[in-house]
């Protein structure tokens, strides 16, 4: 199994029709602005992630007093604050990174200062 699946296999695998896999995905890109991914020949490339995603919807459609609109919307504010945690984990991620790539600069110069310190302690020996 590839880590993506076409419409086709998105449909067998929640035991829909295609069509209204594009009705899924057609809801959250021109309604919440989310993006499937896409292939080198545009054809859309579903994620386990985007799977998962799907399956919640059917379970939330069916819901009583539920409907499919009411349930894109509700998965698409919880989209939305996923990629707004991911954004600032990765934020700190990138600081972290900077901060540990500082680090290594001193560290290395101690090194370096250390290295003189020990041949000239060692020339002055002799």
């Amino acid at each position: 199994m590839s880590e993506y699946k076409n419409v086709e296999e998105v449909a067998k695998t929640l035991d829909i029709k295609p069509s209204t896999v594009k009705k899924y995905y057609l809801l959250f890109e021109q309604e919440h602005d989310y993006i499937f991914e896409r292939n080198n020949k545009g054809q859309l490339m579903f994620s386990k992630y985007d799977l998962e995603m799907f399956q919640k919807l059917i379970r939330l459609k069916n819901e009583p007093g539920n409907t499919l609109s009411k349930a894109v919307k509700l998965l698409a504010s919880e989209l939305k604050e996923e990629k707004e945690v991911v954004s600032a984990i990765k934020e700190i991620e990138n600081n972290m990174i900077k901060r540990f790539d500082h680090l290594d600069l001193k560290l290395n110069d101690m090194s370096a200062l250390l290295d003189k310190m020990i041949l000239s302690k060692g020339k002055s020996d002799l």
